[in-house]
């Protein structure tokens, strides 16, 4: 790739790296000698954030014995080409007033070993800087403070936690775990380590985090500390700027893009589909393209409405940073869906049918024609089975978000003489009309076993639970009747 060396930009890049956010793990009553600078960035082997890979690292010793602080720096592509290097360690001992330490000389990497005799705890502050002399300019970065704490006589630890400096690091970036001990003053040392050296390997001694350049592997890494009197503690970090998500069927999925510099910008977003090959993905109905909640322009990409034939589409995002020609892919996140479950039929009623007018039902009444109305009959039962229930209730359910919706049909079977077992009547000329709970009538079953259309559903995730108490059994003249009626169950489909 061919680098423009346009003094504008290096300008202008140099301005948005100092505007980095910077985490000065110290003392908040700490005045640094010099500010401390933004954490190095690279693409590839382009190195467009200079600065500490390792930084010095926070420590308590005991009064009298050997400490030593490391540093590791790295120039980027806009810093002046030259090998002229100084590197200087600086002390304090209240956090406010400074003096020289050390200088390495000519170096981008180095240590610094020392020991101090106290009678009582006490506390000195280290930072280093590196400047990179050029012709016209130099670069100046700056470390952050690191704390050395020392007692006169061990102290043991109580308890252990740490953190990372973010809980995203993009795929061949590293970072600094940091520990804090209780007491503050504790003595032990820390050991580090990783549960899955694929994805990152960490310093044992200094708790550096580098992620596995491999951006086919990314996930959770658990980095854990032990201190030397067995205390632990963990941390998770993710590995890769974007990470899998798993989402219900119909719900939005958000993949935001994590851990890059403020310069960095998305350049564009891609689908892979099982099967196929990448697509560019533009703002539309199937999704949106946004800044990230950090800011990063276009950083948040959301499949909105997601099917189950989605799962293991992978997405990734194409980055650029402001003032270079360097472009990086992320790595390419899945999306899983979990499918949205199935279409069930939950409850379907029992009818007892009696006269409205609250009389007894004769005979008589049911020859010359009538029609009933339905009551409830709890001393039945009250299970609210698909196989009938006693409060007239019809619920179905329908969790499938991208079905093209569903149908419910019923039929009435042919009355009959509960003796004989003989079909009662003319076929047809019993009716059972039902009416749900606002009183709108569904459809109108006669006794003859047709199916009849009840609801047709058009529209996905279509959910019933209605009373259909309103229904009524109308029996039309002329009906030869003998004693003994039974209806027929009411058949759902």
């Amino acid at each position: 790739m061919k680098f423009k060396h346009v003094w504008l930009s290096i300008i202008l890049f140099i301005l948005v790296s100092l505007l980095l956010p910077i985490t000065v793990h110290a003392d908040d009553n700490i005045v640094p000698k010099g500010t401390p600078s933004g954490d190095p960035f690279s693409v590839g082997k382009f190195v467009l954030v200079g600065g500490f890979t390792q930084q010095p690292v926070s420590l308590n010793t005991v009064s009298d014995k050997d400490y030593q602080l490391s540093f590791t720096a790295i120039k980027s592509l806009f810093d002046p080409w030259t090998d002229n290097v100084t590197a200087s360690w600086y002390v304090s001992e209240d956090g406010q007033n400074w003096k020289k330490a050390q200088d390495d000389g000519n170096a981008l990497s180095g240590n610094l070993k020392t020991r101090q005799h106290v009678d009582h705890v006490s506390t000195f502050y280290y930072q280093i800087s590196v400047t990179i002399h050029g012709f016209w300019t130099s670069s100046v970065y700056w470390s952050k403070v690191a704390k050395v704490t020392i007692s006169p006589q061990e102290v043991h630890a109580t308890a252990l936690s740490i953190a990372g400096e973010s809980d995203t690091l993009p795929n061949a970036n590293s970072e600094n775990i940091l520990a804090t001990l209780t007491p503050a003053n504790a003595t032990d040392s820390i050991k580090w380590s990783v549960d899955n050296s694929q994805l990152a390997t960490i310093d044992a001694t200094s708790g550096k985090l580098t992620a596995t350049s491999d951006l086919n592997q990314y996930g959770k890494v658990t980095v854990t500390a032990t201190t030397s009197n067995g205390i632990t503690a963990s941390t998770v970090v993710y590995v890769g700027a974007l990470q899998d998500k798993l989402v219900n069927e119909g719900s939005d999925a958000s993949f935001i893009i994590k851990g890059f510099p403020k310069s960095a910008y998305v350049v564009g977003w891609y689908q892979i589909p099982p099967h196929g090959s990448d697509k560019p993905i533009t703002n539309g109905p199937n999704a949106s393209i946004s800044a990230s909640p950090d800011g990063m322009q276009n950083g948040m990409l959301t499949v909105k409405n997601t099917s189950a034939s989605q799962t293991q589409t992978q997405y990734y995002a194409v980055i650029g940073f402001s003032g270079a020609d360097q472009q990086t892919n992320t790595n390419k996140a899945r999306l899983f869906v979990n499918p949205g479950g199935q279409l069930t039929l939950d409850a379907i009623p029992n009818f007892t049918f009696s006269k409205t007018d609250g009389t007894p039902l004769t005979v008589n009444n049911i020859v010359q024609g009538v029609t009933l109305g339905s009551v409830s009959n709890v001393s039945q039962g009250t299970s609210l089975t698909y196989d009938g229930n006693n409060q007239q209730l019809l619920s179905i359910y329908d969790p499938r978000v991208h079905s093209s919706g569903w149908s419910l049909t019923a039929a009435m079977a042919t009355f009959t003489n509960t003796a004989t077992q003989q079909p009662i009547g003319d076929k047809g000329g019993i009716s059972l009309n039902l009416i749900n709970d606002q009183n709108k009538s569904l459809a109108t079953l006669k006794d003859d076993g047709q199916p009849v259309s009840v609801i047709n559903a058009t529209t996905p995730n279509t959910n019933v639970h209605s009373l259909l108490s309103g229904s009524t059994l109308t029996i039309g003249p002329p009906m030869r009747l003998t004693a003994g009626i039974t209806l027929p169950p009411f058949l759902g489909h």
